[in-house]
């Protein structure tokens, strides 16, 4: 079957959505580490954690009071692998790590380590071969990461390195 041509006007409201969405991606995220960064510098964690978990929460509680606090068909250890894993282990650990290095460095060390993280859990407990291709695309993720750490100070690293487990603890929500 013969699909037809999307219209100029279509193909450019998708674009345009696209680019739009992007956007709003990097907004989120990059607004998301520097509120983290600001608030672990100069808060208490714990203080950090309230606005972090308590405002969703309580924008979200009518769905919650509708649907009840467990999901339905999810196995209560993959649950409590998503709350203390990608939840407060992620938050945690990205929050301890944005009060020893800079934003900057969270940039390109938290969403560029996941990847890598997927592949090592996928080898070592799925014994997955990653192949030629992905083997490079790898190494083309973690070299630029391997010169960002030779120029960090000590104490920078330690907050990368805490970045980068927090990265491996938001990947276990989906391995």
């Amino acid at each position: 079957m013969l699909e037809r041509p999307i219209p100029a006007q279509t193909a450019a409201r998708k674009t345009m959505l696209g680019v739009v969405a992007a956007l709003a991606t990097v907004m989120l995220w990059s607004g998301w580490i520097v509120g983290t960064r600001h608030g672990a510098v100069r808060l208490d964690l714990a203080a950090v954690s309230v606005l972090r978990f308590g405002i969703p929460a309580l924008v979200f509680l009518p769905a919650l009071l509708k649907t009840g606090l467990f999901p339905r068909g999810v196995p209560p250890l993959s649950l409590a692998v998503m709350v203390f894993g990608a939840g407060f282990g992620f938050f945690f650990t990205a929050a301890f790590g944005l009060r020893l290095a800079p934003a900057a460095e969270a940039g390109p060390l938290m969403p560029g380590t996941m990847p890598l993280f997927v592949a090592l859990l996928a080898v070592v407990f799925a014994q997955e071969r990653l192949g030629r291709r992905r083997g490079l695309g790898f190494l083309l993720i973690a070299a630029p990461l391997e010169a960002l750490f030779w120029t960090m100070g000590a104490i920078s690293a330690g907050g990368a390195l805490a970045m980068a487990a927090a990265a491996h603890a938001r990947r276990l929500r989906d391995p």
